[in-house]
């Protein structure tokens, strides 16, 4: 008798004794329980992944999706922002929109201390983070579409500040998915405070 098949047979039993398993993740917050995984688990290694605020994450194709109607004063939630001093800022909750590719889409409108209102319509992808800016209201009333409108990383510098903020305070959720219209919105109407400063 050879002795290799009981010796696979000890350490098949010693691995079953010992409960392992490798699809099993421990929940930080809920020891023992099954951690739901992130988006970046279920995609890493594939093509085109890249580091983001929660690891690597691979893009989901991109939905081809309409612009919105310009925003209307009533529909527009003031946020306060990160380290954003030079304006007001308020986004549209009314066609603020989550796909299905799990972008979120938005109109924001920045007034300056000078009283001019820039408005634009965006986009931000949270896993991994980036923003584009996708048209730039005319003063007609009309959208113009943006010549190179292409995926940018989101950092918290100053000429993208308003998106890393977005990001990091109302858009995404701790699990690297963006959070559901209806929680974007109301933490935006409620006027969420984020800190003045990253605490992380």
């Amino acid at each position: 008798m050879s002795i290799r098949a009981p010796l696979a047979f000890l350490v098949a039993v010693g691995l079953v004794a010992c409960g392992a398993s490798p699809e099993r993740r421990e929940a930080p917050d809920k020891p023992g329980s099954l951690a739901e995984p992130t988006i970046a688990d279920k995609n890493k290694g594939k093509e085109g992944a890249k580091g983001g605020f929660f690891g690597p994450a691979a893009r989901l194709p991109e939905l081809e999706v309409g612009l919105p109607d310009l925003p209307r004063d009533a529909d527009l939630a003031e946020v306060r922002l990160r380290d954003f001093t030079s304006g007001k800022v308020r986004i549209d909750t009314r066609t603020l929109r989550v796909d299905e590719d799990l972008v979120v889409r938005y109109v924001v409108a920045v007034t300056t201390p000078g009283g001019v209102r820039n408005i634009s319509h965006e986009a931000i992808r949270c896993d991994p983070n980036e923003s584009k800016r996708i048209a730039i209201a005319r003063t007609d009333g009309s959208w113009g579409r943006v010549s190179r409108s292409e995926w940018e990383p989101v950092s918290n510098v100053t000429y993208n500040a308003v998106q890393f903020s977005l990001a990091k305070d109302y858009f995404c959720g701790p699990m690297g998915a963006p959070r559901g219209k209806a929680d974007i919105v109301k933490r935006l109407e409620r006027g969420l405070r984020a800190p003045t400063a990253p605490n992380y």
